[in-house]
């Protein structure tokens, strides 16, 4: 059995997709999790795990989708990020970094995108009780 990377992974199940459904339509980003706590708290490793899945993940999917996007020239990627990455809060200093970097990214994605019919929403909930908060 040959193992794959992670990238080929995802360009393996992007071809699984087409070949299955014959195109993608719509890409959503919707990973996520929380280190909550103040910044001198939380650990290197836990910073590096919540942008390594709420900013590396997105950009790793959307990297095996977009050929296929831009071969279609058409295509629509909506991203999940927060309010928290348009405004600081107290307690989340490792959370808004990683959605502040998945804000930017996305603003400037769009520019990159839509000359091939792709368009990008960014989606920004506000504060809501998840199963990622105690109860």
């Amino acid at each position: 059995m040959r193992v794959l990377g992670l990238v080929q992974l995802k360009r393996a199940a992007a071809a699984a997709a087409v070949e299955r459904f014959g195109r993608i339509d719509v890409l959503v980003n919707n990973a996520g999790n929380f280190y909550a706590g103040y910044f001198e708290e939380i650990s290197d490793d836990q910073l590096r795990k919540q942008m390594e899945t709420n900013f590396f993940g997105p950009l790793n999917v959307t990297r095996a989708i977009l050929p296929v996007m831009r071969t279609q020239r058409s295509g629509h990627i909506i991203t999940i990020s927060s309010a928290a990455g348009i405004i600081g809060q107290e307690f989340v200093a490792a959370y808004a970094a990683s959605k502040f970097a998945l804000e930017g990214w996305m603003e400037s994605l769009e520019f990159d995108v839509q000359p091939f019919g792709i368009h990008t929403t960014i989606v920004e909930p506000g504060f809501f009780r998840t199963d990622m908060l105690p109860r």
